[in-house]
């Protein structure tokens, strides 16, 4: 009887434990033992991807605690705390979670956006460096991304003269614009570029926006390593990792590809500054395996991003068919009908700057970055912030502030022009995150986005097609969002 009575004494202090929230550990939903706090975390009936967060953030304030499972996890919402957070060395860290890119590679933190310390900084850097030098983020660019768009434009036309009906009935994007968008990156990469029709290539295609699709932050199979050898359970874990090792190896293919052909006095691409690099190396951090990761990195950052943003903002142009004419007109008096626009017009185009801008705020590609994590202790806006917590960074929250924008839920890209008829950039546009652990893929994703949206405008009226499916406002969930695939009705001008 005692023995009994002390195991139930026992048990009790044990779940007790189990359930209590760490001293100073930020407000949240109720710790349960195992589960943490995701019994609390659970989608009602017709939530969007961010119901959730806001309800989180309504209840408990802009810093809210939780635990998935035995993982603990911080909600950082509003501008003041995202700000200073994201600017924050401390957490400049990854937290301990098993993705299927992490167990590739043996869990080690390599890459860009999963190294740290002196490794990110020296290996951002040099990514970044040499990057610009091929043309990524400047003017230089420009010639690239207009390539691509005469290949869009082709497909376009030829679509068009092999279905007269397709004024009736739309054609969809969708299924082009990824490819378009990893080739002109691809490029910088690698040098090489792919037919849209490869089968192999579209393969490729299909597998980095399952990958992106299939992503969940907050699936318990990320912290419960039993469940991804659970068959049905860790069924969207595996088909990740099968996407993932694709990539991995297409990337590998190439990689070995420009080592049998490698010659240092003629450096043609990132993948041979690199090699190049690796020759030389002192510092231990340029490895082969370094490189495969940093080139998985920008194909994963660059390309759906890219692919989703213009996918949006053709959206909009066809659902708000005022703004889109508003478009063409300002191109018309500015570049004129046949010449080729350039980031060099961005200064000049004002209202199309706007128009992107808004697209980029609305829709919020990019609502959750990579989680970050400090390595150490640390306290944050009053609390204990244990080292390798997961913390997520909801930029939704600054883009959709309704106390801020007055009007966020519409689409009014007036709000960033300012009273002299110029652009007007507003310190709230997190886009694609902010502080040291900024995106990488942002000017590449904004000026491909800029130059493909403006040319489609002034070749083509887009509309929705009148016999053809209406565009849903539907945004599709995963590591970023993307709109729901939608049928565009094009008449060359």
């Amino acid at each position: 009887m005692a023995v009994a009575i002390f195991l139930i004494f026992l048990a009790i202090i044990l779940i007790y434990l189990l359930q209590k929230r760490p001293t100073k550990y930020p407000p949240g939903p109720r710790k349960w033992p195992i589960v943490g706090t995701l019994p609390s975390m659970k989608k009602q009936p017709g939530d969007s991807p961010f119901d959730l967060t806001e309800r989180l953030r309504k209840k408990y304030g802009d810093v809210v605690g939780l635990f998935l499972g035995p993982q603990p996890a911080v909600f950082i919402n509003g501008y003041k705390c995202v700000k200073e957070i994201s600017n924050m060395t401390e957490f400049a860290y990854r937290p301990n979670i098993l993705t299927p890119r992490h167990e590739m590679f043996q869990e080690k933190r390599i890459g860009v956006f999963f190294s740290e310390g002196e490794r990110w900084r020296n290996q951002r850097r040099f990514t970044l460096r040499h990057l610009r030098d091929f043309g990524f983020g400047r003017r230089t660019m420009d010639q690239y991304i207009q390539e691509e768009f005469n290949v869009l434009v082709a497909e376009v036309e030829k679509f068009a003269a092999e279905n007269p009906g397709q004024q009736e009935t739309g054609l969809n994007l969708m299924d082009l614009l990824p490819a378009v968008a990893i080739n002109t990156l691809w490029y910088i990469i690698a040098g090489v570029k792919h037919d849209l029709h490869d089968e192999n290539f579209h393969h490729l295609t299909k597998c980095v926006l399952k990958f992106f699709r299939l992503g969940d932050q907050n699936s318990p199979v990320n912290f419960y390593r039993v469940l991804q050898h659970v068959p049905v359970i860790n069924r969207v874990y595996q088909e990740q990792r099968r996407c993932a090792e694709e990539l991995n190896n297409f990337v590998m293919r190439e990689i070995r590809a420009h080592k049998k052909n490698f010659n240092k006095s003629n450096v043609k691409d990132f993948i041979d500054i690199y090699l190049k690099e690796m020759q030389q190396d002192t510092t231990g951090f340029f490895t082969d395996e370094q490189l495969t990761t940093i080139c998985v990195d920008l194909f994963l950052a660059g390309t759906e991003t890219t692919a989703s943003t213009i996918g949006f903002t053709l959206r909009y142009l066809i659902k708000y068919p005022h703004i889109q004419e508003k478009v063409r007109q300002e191109i018309f008096g500015v570049v004129g009908k046949h010449k080729a626009i350039s980031m060099e017009d961005m200064p000049n185009l004002p209202y199309c700057t706007a128009v992107l801008t808004e697209s980029l705020r609305h829709s919020g590609v990019t609502p959750f970055p990579p989680p970050k994590a400090p390595k150490e202790d640390t306290f944050f806006n009053g609390y204990l912030i244990p080292k390798r917590t997961m913390v997520m960074v909801n930029l939704r929250s600054v883009l959709m502030d309704e106390e801020y924008w007055g009007d966020p839920e519409n689409f009014r890209p007036e709000r960033f022009i300012g009273p002299d008829g110029n652009f007007q950039r507003d310190e709230r546009l997190f886009l694609f995150g902010t502080g040291v652990r900024m995106c990488l893929g942002e000017p590449f994703a904004r000026n491909t986005t800029f130059i493909f949206y403006t040319s489609l405008v002034q070749k083509f009226e887009m509309a929705i097609p009148p016999h053809g499916p209406k565009p849903s406002d539907e945004t599709l969930p995963g590591f970023t969002t993307s709109p729901a695939h939608f049928k565009i009705s094009f008449t060359k001008l």
